[in-house]
This record gives C-alpha cells, structure tokens and sequence, in this order.
C-alpha cells in the first residue's frame, strides 16, 4: 500500500515533531514542533528542504493537534494546555497558514484539545476535535464551526471514551477515534463513531503520540499511528474497515521508536507523519507518504 515514505525535514531548528499536516495543493506540510523561542508551528516543502517556524512562543503553550482549513489557507492548533475559562485549561488557535499571530477559536476554552480533523458541511468548514466536554469535563468527541461558535458540540462522551486522541470523519460522516487507555493496562484502542454509538474496532494497541489516525481516500482503509508492542518500534496499522481485517505498514518508519500523529491532506492522496525522535540526531524528524 505504502509506495514510498521519504524525510521532509532535511534541516532546520527544530526539534521533537509531534504532528503534521499536508495542505490541500500537496506542496507544503506544517507541523508542530518545538524550536529556539519554544514550541508552535512550523513548515516545510513536502518535496524535502529546510523546516522554518511559523509562529512559536506566546500564546501557545503546549500545541499538540494541527490541522488545516480545506482551501488551505488557515491552520487549526490544538493546545491542551493553554489558558482556558473557569479554570479549565486547553483552546484551540487559528493560525494563517501565510504567519501570523495565532489567535483563540471562540468556544474552545476549556476543553483541553487534542487531536482535529477539519471537514466541509454543506460548504462551510467544521473542526472536529478530541479533549474535554467544558460542561463536566468528561472525555468526548466534539465539533465546532472554524469560525467559531458559543460552545461545541458533543458528538459523544464518557465510556468507553477515557483518554481520546487521534480524530478523523469520513465522507459518510461517521467518525473514528484513537484512544490512549480505553483498552486499560495503559493499552489503547480504536473507536467509531456512528449514530451517536460508540463501538470499538481495534484493541489493545500501542498507540503513538500523538495517536493519529487517518483515511485513504476512497474511506476504505484506516491507518493508525502505533508502536510495536514487543519491540517498540513505530508502526502503522491499517484497518480495513469493511472487515476490520489488519495489516501492518513498517517500511521506513519501522527504525524509529516514538511514532507521532499521521493526516493526509484535504481531499488528496498525500500523508504526513511525524517521529519526536527520529534523525541521527534524535531530534525527530516529519515525513511524506505516498500510497500505491
């Protein structure tokens, strides 16, 4: 399935990638990562060169999740740490693509964010994304619009949600999340989410950290961020959704040990993938993959 999975990240002051995203036009891939005034968000041309930041330090404080608006031109950031409301921490931050000041996404405070996956409904874009019911803090599944909104809303919340991470939405509307403990024994699992049902698909897994998921796109095949149980070396799962058949993808990646978030950009065929550790260096390293 996997045709190639090349470095992207050939230079750059940077260091230990957590996610990353393609854009729409598949020539550059941004990713969060940490660089000389901190952490934030920086890019890199997804044929390969120098990653340069985008917006780091203040506000962000522990930006985790990215995603990308599907005409590519404003990135969603979440930040799980950030300054909330009543106490409660965590928002998400809209960030031009281009550079700019990054800036809270009204309704988000509070919600402590995790992953994202931004999707168009009926022409407007809708972030959907994992942390927190601000109502009473129970783990959950919510959406919000990308322009903002009063509060989210909760697609799904509290068991067997415990500690929800990687988000993506199929054209059917049907969501599937990562989960860091659901499996218990510090194991995670893989969730769909369909009518307001919460069902589980995938068990006892290792999942990366970020653990991101992501779609083919013809929605067939699901591939999860994941780690090897038994040598602890990075993995992708595929999940064949039809049957819920597995597989493994362990080309180039498989030499690597701390397996971050994975999305493919809006509407085409190009993955990125992000390593914390990854490189000679160990200063991690964010990749472009190509399937068959």
């Amino acid at each position: 399935m996997v045709a190639s999975a090349e470095v992207v990240t050939q230079s750059g002051a940077f260091s230990q990638p957590l996610d990353s995203i393609p854009n729409p036009a598949e020539d550059t891939i941004y990713f969060t990562a940490t660089g000389e005034q901190g952490q934030g968000v920086f890019r890199v041309p997804a044929s390969g060169g120098a990653a340069e930041e985008i917006a780091t330090g203040a506000p962000f404080i522990a930006p985790r999740g990215i995603a990308i608006g599907s005409d590519g031109k404003l990135l969603y950031v979440a930040d799980p740490q950030a300054g909330g409301a009543g106490g409660k921490q965590g928002l998400i931050y809209v960030l031009p693509a281009a550079g700019d000041t990054p800036t809270p996404l009204r309704g988000t405070q509070g919600t402590s964010p995790r992953g994202m996956d931004v999707v168009s409904e009926g022409g407007v874009d809708v972030v959907y994304f994992t942390g927190n019911d601000p109502g009473d803090g129970q783990p959950a599944v919510l959406k919000i619009p990308a322009a903002g909104g009063d509060a989210p809303v909760v697609i799904a919340k509290g068991v067997p949600l415990t500690s929800p991470d990687g988000v993506v939405v199929s054209k059917a509307k049907v969501v599937y999340v990562s989960d860091q403990s659901a499996a218990g024994g510090n194991l995670g699992s893989v969730l769909k989410v369909e009518g307001g049902v919460v069902s589980k698909i995938a068990d006892g897994l290792r999942l990366g950290e970020p653990g991101g998921v992501a779609l083919t796109p013809d929605d067939a095949v699901l591939l999860v961020s994941s780690i090897d149980r038994d040598k602890g070396t990075d993995q992708v799962l595929l999940i064949h959704l039809s049957s819920l058949q597995t597989g493994l993808v362990t080309k180039v990646v498989g030499q690597n040990r701390a397996a971050g978030g994975v999305h493919r950009a809006p509407n085409k065929s190009l993955f990125s993938w992000a390593d914390s550790s990854a490189g000679a260096n160990g200063r991690g390293q964010v990749y472009a993959i190509r399937l068959h």
